[in-house]
């Protein structure tokens, strides 16, 4: 098949964020710089309950996605849609606007669609169970992404000391742990992810909070990711923010589009 776009470096760097971005994190994890004010009262720490944002839908009509993977870094332009619970589609748009590539989740499966070429890759979520041994779902990295709780987890735990500049929470879901870093403002600034038989480890880092109505919604989100010797960070960097604007996002219409395989689209 003729192509009409060569496949650059940026969208397999992309696709690797995104297959494993809600799986794992590098195995030195980066501490959180104190950019908070000391708990001096334990009381601040024993119930947990961080605003967390309030969504039905999530539009960043323009984003920022840096990436470093094998000592290089590139930054390219996106957008991100969020409709809750039903879709997630992150748009690669490289040149002048123009979507050349795609990443669409819902619920019951993953696409990555080559619009340049017409081709698209669809798997389950099984997916990422049997190719890094890890299981999660659409809600794991819809939360990622929007700065919230994950799951079906255990009851969170406090795990801090007074002195600590945020309070940190574990939680767990089967053989997954979590912990949580909330603020002094009582936001979520951290959710560390690791699996019991396993060095691989998730990091997110929230950043640059700023108020959409009455609620606060971090603009920068900086992941960090590694497994087998593979390590990779990518930060989403968000403008134009609308929370709740009523948008009316599907899936895109690939009917047309012929099915390949994942290496046929990205260069594994």
């Amino acid at each position: 098949m003729n192509k009409v776009y060569s496949r650059p470096f940026w969208i397999y760097i992309i696709a690797v964020g995104l297959v494993t971005m809600n799986l794992i994190s590098c195995s030195s994890t980066k501490k959180l710089a104190a950019t908070h004010s000391t708990i001096s009262n334990q009381a601040k720490i024993k119930t947990f309950s961080p605003e967390i944002p309030q969504f039905d839908t999530w539009n960043i009509g323009k984003c920022k996605v840096s990436l470093t993977m094998n000592d290089r870094n590139i930054t390219v332009p996106a957008s991100l849609r969020i409709v809750k619970d039903s879709l997630i589609s992150l748009s690669i748009q490289p040149l002048l606007g123009i979507e050349m590539y795609r990443a669409e989740l819902t619920p019951d499966s993953i696409s990555l669609i080559d619009r340049g070429n017409h081709m698209v890759f669809t798997t389950s979520y099984e997916f990422f169970t049997k190719k890094f041994g890890i299981p999660i779902h659409f809600s794991d990295i819809q939360a990622i992404l929007t700065d919230n709780l994950l799951k079906n987890t255990t009851t969170p735990e406090v795990n801090s000391q007074p002195q600590d500049s945020v309070a940190k929470w574990m939680t767990s879901r089967n053989e997954l742990k979590i912990e949580y870093a909330i603020s002094q403002a009582n936001q979520l600034v951290q959710t560390l992810i690791t699996k019991n038989d396993s060095q691989a480890i998730f990091q997110c880092i929230y950043a640059q909070f700023v108020k959409i109505g009455e609620q606060l919604v971090p603009t920068s989100c900086a992941m960090s990711v590694s497994s087998n010797n593979r390590h990779a960070e990518m930060t989403l960097t968000y403008q134009n923010v609308n929370v709740n604007t009523g948008i009316h996002s599907r899936p895109l219409n690939t009917s047309h589009y012929q099915r390949v395989s994942l290496d046929q689209i990205l260069p594994f």
